[in-house]
């Protein structure tokens, strides 16, 4: 039979790897259907070389995201904090305390911002889309969100 610590503890490290295969999975989609194709990743193909944008297309959609990388960027780094103190935590305490509990909805609101800012960043880039083509990153990410992890 389990003790209550230890129970406590698997269930802190169950909700720990929910929420790092939650923003993996939000992550990919990020990498795999938003970003622009300036930005080079180890995809195989970027969202460009998927639609075929033309200079002006790219241009535009890199304006849209300088419009929320910095929003982006500030989620990330506070999703990384909490990351740390979880990691942290799961190491310092006996079983699942308030302190635990606190951390774990900290980085439920932030995981949910990030894929927040990631639909916007989407819709504000169909906006600058041609509309033949906004039919084409809908597709892209319809089927980015249905691949299993």
């Amino acid at each position: 039979m389990t003790s209550k610590p230890q129970f406590y503890f698997r269930i802190a490290i169950f909700f720990g790897l929910v929420i790092v295969v939650a923003v993996g999975a939000a992550l990919i989609f990020s990498m795999l259907v938003l970003r622009p194709g300036g930005q080079k990743g180890n995809h195989a193909k970027s969202t460009y070389e998927h639609l075929n944008l033309l200079a002006e297309e790219q241009e535009r959609v890199d304006q849209v995201y300088a419009q929320f990388e910095a929003e982006r960027i500030s989620r990330l780094e506070e999703f990384h904090r909490l990351q740390g103190e979880l990691a942290k935590l799961l190491q310092e305490e006996e079983e699942y305390s308030e302190r635990v509990s606190d951390t774990v909805k900290q980085l439920h609101v932030v995981h949910a911002d990030l894929q927040e800012v990631s639909i916007r960043r989407f819709f504000a880039v169909l906006d600058v889309l041609p509309s033949e083509k906004r039919m084409e990153l809908r597709q892209l990410a319809a089927e980015a969100l249905s691949q299993p992890d």
